[in-house]
């Protein structure tokens, strides 16, 4: 690694190797937000495996991890690396308890996640198959005839949304509230905007989770009401944090990978026309445009004194998994820079990996692929316009802000 010169803007822990300080961060890297792909692929070269940002976490300083390698060794050492807030106090102040599951570790951690896994698993989702598909069909009538869109507002955030509802079992007229308190929360809100939406949240589910204990039905939040953890009912509190979880991953999470794979198809006729002549390959070409376009960069807090990649790192320290950087690793997946719909082995990491990998994943995939073939049986020859700027928020999920798509009305 080359080490900076004056590696100031925060302090720089005692036991970090000096030639493991880079002053970098994402929010104020100035290419992040026309392709944050190729503002991270430069950490490749000067910052390979690990480094320290003294810049980084308003200044705390943090470590990222930049390989295949590291990076799964940090998600899958639950035990050296952790997501529970009792090691990183102060990081979470938007919402004042634990992301259960997520922040919990293991044995704790199974309790909750051996409810929510069968309520995700491939036959649970295949219930939702005609939703996903009316939601879908319905969204491309209401701007077919149109021959363009914002792809991002009038669709990718609207699809997760819909089915996201449905699946809490909340009134249909919230959609459009929640997927706002999102945006809000992980992207364009301050602090303070932050914390409140974080309140407004909590006294939708109060009352949301009231109203299935009495009342119970085949939604996602009744059967939580009606589960049971070692023999006792699950705490309403419990169930506001499990659902606070699925809002931010249900609903932003899809959005942001609908509209990146979306800009590629919309951007590469040639990929485009394979997957028409070929369908089957969608489900091929869904886990290739995952890896191409892993977007998010998950965060860990070291539990213990260990090491990383031969680098030391002392109980307390954050750090940030450069997943970005992990799916194009050329020492895993052969020309990786190559978007190849026939790849076969695919071990990608945009799911994360380890313990917490992305309960969802199942679903997300199952609305990727309805988007996917809806829209290119019914709107083929959708494609980005010539000269379109397009831009990302440069955050943890960093998302397509604004996508026009156009098509000729006339097929």
């Amino acid at each position: 690694m080359v080490a900076v010169e004056d590696p100031t803007g925060g302090p720089v822990p005692a036991h970090v190797p000096a030639d493991r300080v880079l002053k970098w961060t994402p929010e104020t890297n100035p290419e992040m937000p026309n392709d944050p792909w190729a503002a991270y692929e430069k950490l490749r070269e000067v910052a390979p495996g690990v480094f320290w940002s003294p810049e980084s976490m308003e200044s705390k300083g943090v470590w990222f991890a930049t390989s295949y390698e590291l990076c799964r060794e940090v998600l899958q050492e639950h035990k050296r690396f952790t997501t529970s807030m009792d090691f990183a106090p102060g990081i979470n102040n938007a919402w004042p308890r634990r992301l259960i599951p997520l922040e919990l570790d293991p044995p704790d951690h199974q309790r909750y996640r051996s409810l929510l896994t069968p309520l995700f698993a491939p036959a649970a989702i295949d219930r939702l198959d005609a939703g996903i598909l009316a939601t879908a069909t319905e969204l491309i009538d209401d701007v077919l005839d149109d021959g363009h869109c914002d792809f991002m507002s009038q669709f990718a955030s609207l699809l997760p949304g819909t089915v996201f509802i449905q699946l809490l079992g909340l009134d249909p007229t919230e959609r459009d509230r929640c997927t706002g308190w999102v945006e809000t929360f992980l992207r364009s809100g301050t602090a303070e905007e932050r914390r409140q939406v974080g309140i407004d949240i909590q006294e939708l589910l109060v009352g949301h989770i009231e109203a299935k204990r009495a009342d119970p039905g085949p939604d996602l939040v009744s059967q939580l009401t009606l589960a049971r953890v070692q023999g006792e009912r699950i705490e309403d509190e419990y169930i506001q944090d499990i659902c606070f979880l699925l809002f931010l991953a249900g609903l932003d999470t899809v959005g942001s990978g609908l509209g990146h794979m979306f800009r590629y198809l919309g951007e590469h006729e040639e990929k485009r026309q394979e997957l028409i002549a070929r369908p089957e390959l969608i489900p091929e070409a869904i886990e290739e445009l995952l890896r191409w376009n892993s977007f998010v960069n998950v965060s860990r807090t070291v539990r213990v004194d260990t090491e990383l990649g031969g680098v030391p790192m002392k109980k307390g320290d954050h750090i940030h998994v450069v997943l970005v950087l992990a799916d194009r690793d050329e020492s895993v997946f052969d020309t990786p820079q190559d978007v190849n719909f026939e790849r076969g082995q695919n071990p990608h990491l945009a799911f994360s990996a380890g313990v917490h990998r992305c309960v969802g994943s199942h679903l997300a995939r199952r609305e990727l692929r309805v988007a996917i073939e809806q829209w290119l049986t019914r709107v083929p020859d959708f494609h980005v316009p010539t000269g379109a700027q397009i831009t990302y928020s440069p955050y943890a999920h960093f998302t397509i802000e604004h996508l026009p798509l156009e098509w000729s009305t006339n097929l």
